[in-house]
């Protein structure tokens, strides 16, 4: 069950090229198909879907979206025809409302390549970097819960 409420942002590396046998790149799912998917278990991904998306490649922040709707997807191949038949199975599959974007560049910083974080939307606008958001999200989060005590 998604959290309407939320501001947290799920912040997650595409990379630009196209993975063998596909017909379409990571980069074209999220921004020309509206669509972001991952597996249903493990790997650190989330177990509620946010309700925002961003993603990064190049270095920096490329966009947000919130995310609209989302549903369990057996064989991703029946919603995005540009995967093969029966090579993604059982993963969430995000639909993306509009992209926006701070009026500044936002890097990556510190982060993995492929590294995943998790900001308070208006961290992304007012930091200079994912990872700089990504920090004063979790020293918010930490006060937050030491005052909830």
């Amino acid at each position: 069950m998604q959290e309407v409420d939320s501001n947290r942002v799920y912040v997650v590396a595409l990379n630009r090229g196209t993975r063998k046998g596909w017909e379409i790149s990571w980069v074209d799912i999220v921004e020309k198909k509206r669509r972001y998917f991952h597996p249903t278990k493990g790997g650190g991904w989330p177990k509620t879907p946010p309700n925002y998306l961003a993603w990064r490649y190049g270095g920096k922040l490329q966009g947000v979206a919130h995310i609209t709707q989302y549903e369990v997807v057996r064989d991703m191949h029946a919603r995005i025809p540009g995967i093969p038949r029966g090579e993604i199975t059982d993963h969430v599959l995000y639909q993306l409302g509009p992209t926006f974007c701070p009026d500044h560049p936002v890097k990556t910083g510190r982060i993995f390549r492929n590294g995943r974080k998790w900001c308070m939307l208006d961290t992304l606008f007012t930091c200079t970097t994912i990872s700089d958001a990504a920090t004063e999200s979790k020293e918010r989060d930490s006060e937050a819960k030491r005052l909830r005590v």
